[in-house]
């Protein structure tokens, strides 16, 4: 059996998870739905390398070079001391991932673990449904049917802890089933075990399991018709079978509820509100909708399910009208088996459930902390076991009825079909690991040479639970360097106060001498930026100018350039800037810079509806009336510009007030008629504050705003004939800047390819009404004829056709700009078919 269950999982394993087996050395799956072209990339943000990170901690205390009971190369603020961590939990897949580990590498370890959870999912749930029904045949059938669940691959695939727990549900069922059933002490080790493991590795599957078990040990009771009611000694000898897992359990609630402090010092402290629930809850349709459905392919079941439950409800009946009392029992727990099952997916819908969602509601009221999951799917963990048995005794009964030889077709045949159905689900993405980074190893070698332990803070921080920072938790992890950032599902509120609440101005490129001394005083010698890990709301503006600050800052040197990580050193006081200092025009707004009239703060105004509107709609503001901007980061920027999609006559006072109590007002004209324009007005910052709320009020006249857009650098106003040159750096973009060549270098092996949300895009700024000729410049190796992607210009209303960019020929698109059109926005999607430098976009006036 054992053997058999393994030779099973292989078999699924290869279908389900292609193209990792080809990558089993070097790359972990990240995703069990990738949707572009290409299935394999490096260096994949997400909960697989959190996980990773997780696993390898422990491992390298067993080798002895991190030290014992301590997490030092995350949330790491300057006392190791602090960084106590038990790193005990996450078994007995920490063992299993450090023997992987040891012999082959970080990707064999997790692939490892994989294999090993799915293979003891298919064994243990066999030995479960063999107590249940008669036939060898459809036991294994129906273990099958327990790792073929798409939901089991989509938390499997994609890094998070409950695809691995998911063991310990059918180790559960059968270790409850035996010690109730067979009173063995075994069983209660084993489902000891099971709740054990699952405390270790997944909150979820816990939580959840905790909730079964009473409820299956019922169903197991009731199932059984040869109970002696009147012998005590065999409700002894059940109490005895169920000792372990009684003591085990009661320890793990007793831990849980001592934990009330820890939890309410987290950022999830009041839990999640229904509003957060709904936006991570699947809908119905997912059910059966056909691949790639976003949250509702997790929850996804099938047809084949469906008709599996149906044939065994016909069969059911009909063993019921020919033999009444002999299968009264098998049915009874197969109806319950059903009603299970049902129960289960109505709550993994959350509030998109029946009633919107009463089950789901009424169980976050009554049971402590079941208010804190985000995700209702993950009660699908209990699923695949459910699921397996109520198919297994579905077969049992469609045996009793179909004829031996016609059964096993029918029996095979369905089954095949199950595994056909799910796999066509599953479409995996491999994240290759990188075994090496320069600009961390330049860190880590410098701080060696000074005799210090190597401590840095990665740009962008964020709270804590972003999965961005796992790419750190990598590369710290490759060379043990202390940083201060980290992840987690859950945050400290202490973090998110004390340090990213305080260092996110570095995100922005603000880089004060007070922060800079902070972290020195906290052991901080080093700043890491992360290029390609940079999304808009990170700062107001892109990327580059963030690079721009650090690379021109008396405080900060350029250690090493990595490719897409950047490390510069923090001095305690002026230092000669070296290296090359770009001369960049301008900078791309991000959406943090752009506000929509009807969205602010608003006096005396009345609201519109008007489709050629940014958002359809603006607002009118008569005298006296005003418009206030959300604060928002200056960042100090260089020539900074407020721009104003208004409409009317109108003399404006723009009034800036900002966080450190100073204020500035200026005055500035509209005269647009009847016809929407840009206004750019000129501010000036505080040199000291790093927030602004800005105050557009009327002093005379009537104007209508649409949209507001904070800028950084002199957008031309061109005439006929003339161009304007953007380079790529300035723009939204990922890859890295390669400032000799002035460049932005995208990487096949590492790059998305955008899914025409772009990998490079912007400048997101206004422009005269006109026609317009836009090249992009860019370089590759690439031969003839090699198509690396496409761009398209969306102006807030239209997108152009898609211009294709192939080696050897121009790649060149016209547009028009007119008065409907609200920002421009060029955006390029790379195919991955080879590696090139996008140099930037030119912009020429055609009329």
């Amino acid at each position: 059996m054992l053997l058999v269950s393994f030779l099973l999982t292989l078999v699924i394993g290869l279908l389900f998870a292609w193209p990792l087996p080809q990558h089993v050395a070097t790359g972990i799956p990240c995703s069990a739905t990738n949707v572009e072209k290409g299935a394999v990339r490096s260096m994949i943000a997400g909960d697989h390398l959190q996980l990773l990170y997780n696993y390898w901690i422990f491992s390298d205390m067993l080798s002895g070079k991190t030290r014992f009971f301590h997490n030092l190369y995350e949330f790491n603020t300057g006392d190791d001391d602090e960084r106590r961590y038990v790193g005990l939990d996450l078994q007995p897949f920490s063992l299993v991932f450090t023997a992987g580990y040891w012999l082959g590498g970080r990707a064999v370890g997790w692939n490892l673990m994989g294999f090993v959870s799915l293979w003891m999912t298919c064994f243990c749930t066999w030995l479960l449904v063999a107590r249940f029904v008669r036939s060898g045949l459809i036991a294994a059938l129906a273990s099958v049917v327990s790792i073929t669940l798409p939901y089991r691959w989509v938390t499997l695939l994609g890094g998070s802890p409950t695809g691995l727990a998911m063991m310990t549900v059918p180790m559960l069922l059968l270790g409850l089933t035996v010690a109730v059933r067979e009173r063995r002490v075994w069983g209660g080790i084993v489902a000891a075990l099971a709740i054990l493991f699952a405390q270790w590795n997944d909150a979820h599957v816990l939580m959840f399991g905790m909730m079964l078990a009473p409820c299956w040990c019922l169903l197991v009771l009731a199932g059984n018709r040869d109970i002696p009611w009147r012998d005590y000694r065999y409700w002894l000898q059940m109490v005895v079978a169920m000792l372990p897992f009684a003591l085990i359990a009661g320890v793990i609630v007793w831990t849980m509820m001592g934990k009330g402090d820890e939890i309410g010092a987290t950022t999830v402290a009041a839990g999640r509100s229904l509003a957060e629930v709904g936006l991570y809850s699947p809908k119905a349709v997912g059910l059966i909708g056909w691949r790639y459905a976003g949250h509702e392919n997790s929850v996804y079941l099938g047809y084949t399910i469906g008709v599996m439950a149906l044939g065994g409800l016909i069969c059911w009946l009909l063993c019921l009208l020919k033999d009444r009392p002999a299968p009264f029992r098998e049915a009874l727990t197969w109806g319950a088996l059903l009603l299970a099952c049902v129960g289960v997916v109505l709550l993994a819908l959350g509030p998109n459930g029946p009633r919107d969602g009463y089950a789901f509601r009424l169980l976050r009221r009554s049971i402590p902390h079941f208010d804190m999951i985000r995700q209702p799917a993950k009660i699908y963990a209990l699923l695949p076991s459910l699921l397996a048995l109520f198919i297994g005794m579905s077969m049992q009964a469609c045996s009793r009825i179909v004829p031996r030889r016609s059964q096993y077709v029918l029996l095979v045949g369905l089954v095949l079909g199950l595994i056909f159905e799910h796999a066509r689900q599953i479409r995996p993405t491999v994240c290759l690991l990188d075994d090496h980074q320069d600009a961390y190893a330049a860190v880590a070698n410098d701080a060696h040479a000074e005799g210090k332990d190597a401590r840095v803070i990665v740009i962008p921080i964020w709270p804590g639970d972003s999965a961005w920072a796992s790419l750190y938790q990598h590369y710290v992890s490759l060379y043990r360097i202390r940083m201060m950032n980290g992840y987690l599902p859950v945050v400290p509120q202490k973090y998110v106060r004390e340090i990213a609440g305080v260092f996110e101005f570095l995100n922005g490129g603000i880089v004060t001498d007070e922060l800079l001394d902070k972290l020195l005083a906290r052991g901080v010698d080093y700043v890491m930026l992360h290029e390609d890990a940079f999304p808009e709301q990170c700062s107001t503006f892109s990327v580059g100018f963030t690079l721009m600050r650090f690379l021109t800052h008396s405080r900060l040197s350029l250690l090493k350039q990595g490719q897409n990580v950047w490390a510069f050193k923090i001095h305690d006081g002026p230092h000669d800037a070296r290296g090359v200092v770009p001369d960049w025009p301008l900078f791309t707004p991000s959406y943090n810079a752009s506000h929509e009239a009807e969205h602010c703060r608003n006096q005396g105004v009345e609201l519109v509806h008007e489709p050629a509107t940014s958002g359809d709609h603006f607002v009118s503001v008569v005298q006296n009336g005003s418009v206030t901007i959300p604060s928002f980061y200056h960042c100090s920027a260089p020539h900074p510009m407020l721009f104003v999609r208004a409409r009317g006559e109108a003399t404006l006072d723009m009034t800036l007030a900002f966080d450190e109590g100073a204020t500035y007002t200026a005055a500035f004209e509209v005269h647009s008629g009847g016809a929407w324009r840009w206004v750019p007005v000129d501010m000036v910052l505080s040199a000291t504050g790093q927030q602004v709320e800005v105050t557009l009020s009327v002093r005379h006249g009537t104007v209508d705003i649409d949209r507001m857009v904070y800028g950084s650098g002199r957008i031309p106003d061109l005439g006929v004939g003339e161009q304007f040159y953007l380079p790529a750096a300035v723009l939204c973009h990922a890859g890295y800047t390669d400032l000799e060549a002035d460049a932005v270098q995208l990487r096949a092996d590492c790059q998305s390819t955008g899914n025409r949300g772009g990998v490079i895009y912007g400048p997101n700024i206004p422009i005269a009404t006109g026609r317009y000729r836009l090249e992009v410049k860019y370089s590759t190796e690439a031969p003839a004829g090699v198509d690396l992607g496409f761009f398209f210009v969306h102006d807030g209303q239209t997108c152009t056709p898609d211009v294709r960019m192939v080696v050897g020929q121009p790649s060149v698109g016209e547009f028009s700009f007119g008065e409907k059109s609200a920002l421009l926005r060029f955006v390029l999607n790379y195919s991955r078919n080879a590696d090139m430098k996008v140099h930037g976009i030119t912009l020429t006036r055609l009329e």
